[in-house]
């Protein structure tokens, strides 16, 4: 019968160990990343950054949603959210992401806009449900549908006419939409945002889904694989079961892991994360999702990372074991010396 090996020489470490320690921290590290990302929120947005690259969605903000009071910043998900509700119009609620110093009952100007009977029909007739009538909509896609526009309160023939030969005079007389001014800038038909709000929202729900799923992931996994692990470390080297088990688990890992790896590639290339501050689909100062995708490429990066290492460790094992302690490896070798 063979001896056990004795307590010294199982807490020694050879290359191939301190390589199976290094990839469970990195995939520690990638499992904090992924949570942190999901937990984040972006930060919120000046009003003077939406207006800047869509003015026309920034006027109807200011002077139909928030008027009078106008906030400094606002949420993505309150420009971004594209629904409609159900609910009772209760004054101290609120909606879609806002603040609660702006809940339904201090929009006054906004609210008004659905007691008008021609919003009610066109509201009821956009979005017919079963059991309840639509009471009222986000601002997205009240902006969208022109609801603004049927409230002759806000915004008569005149003015949206007026607006538009304003915004087609022939050059030099042709006005900017950012420069519409008066109480009735906002008196135009919407335009598509040059910042498309709604996608960036949407990726960033799905990408936080994504995290969520890594995260999950990394956690059965490394609950496996370092009891398989434990069990290897205290039998006798050449153990069929465990070398079999902790070969399988790596090779489940390793294929998961490029799984997520190219989720991660899909959506960070090609699907135009936020990555810039002023530039690309979703840029940070009209979005606020700069700081959250940094996260998510760390975590991409730590993930990568992981995956070479896995792939590597066995060949890489022999370079590391020529940089632990001679003597350590020469204790390990004969425990009675």
């Amino acid at each position: 019968m063979a001896k056990p090996r004795s307590r010294q020489t199982m807490l020694l470490m050879k290359g191939l160990d301190v390589l199976n320690v290094l990839y469970v921290v990195l995939n520690v590290i990638t499992f904090i990343l992924a949570g942190v990302f999901w937990d984040m929120s972006p930060k919120d947005i000046n009003m003077s950054s939406i207006s800047a690259l869509d003015p026309s969605y920034g006027n109807f903000l200011t002077d139909m949603v928030f008027f009078p009071h106008i906030p400094q910043t606002v949420s993505l998900e309150t420009i971004t959210v594209y629904r409609t509700e159900s609910s009772e119009q209760k004054t101290t609620s609120t909606f879609f992401g806002m603040s609660t110093q702006y809940d339904f009952g201090s929009l006054t100007v906004y609210a008004s806009i659905f007691a008008n009977d021609a919003v009610v029909y066109q509201l009821q007739q956009s979005e017919k449900t079963a059991d309840k009538p639509v009471t009222f909509a986000s601002p997205m896609w009240t902006y969208e549908h022109n609801l603004h526009l049927l409230d002759r309160t806000k915004c008569d023939a005149a003015q949206v006419q007026a607006n538009l030969q304003a915004l087609s005079a022939p050059p030099p007389l042709t006005i900017a939409l950012g420069h519409l001014s008066g109480p009735h800038r906002a008196c135009v038909y919407a335009n598509p945002t040059v910042v498309e709000f709604q996608r960036c929202y949407n990726d960033m729900s799905r990408h936080k889904g994504l995290a969520v799923g890594l995260a999950a992931n990394i956690l059965v996994e490394m609950v496996c694989y370092i009891y398989f692990l434990y069990r290897q470390s205290t039998t006798e080297p050449g153990n069929v079961y465990c070398n079999t088990r902790v070969y399988l688990c790596e090779c489940g890992m390793f294929v998961w892991s490029m799984l997520f790896g190219g989720l991660f590639v899909v959506e960070l290339f090609i699907a135009g994360a936020a990555l810039s501050d002023t530039a690309g689909a979703c840029p940070d100062q009209q979005t606020g999702l700069l700081a959250m995708y940094e996260i998510f490429a760390a975590c991409f990066a730590m993930l990568s990372l992981s995956v070479v290492l896995l792939y590597f460790k066995d060949r890489l094992a022999p370079f590391v074991d020529t940089l632990l302690p001679k003597q350590a490896v020469a204790f390990a070798m004969d425990p009675m010396s």
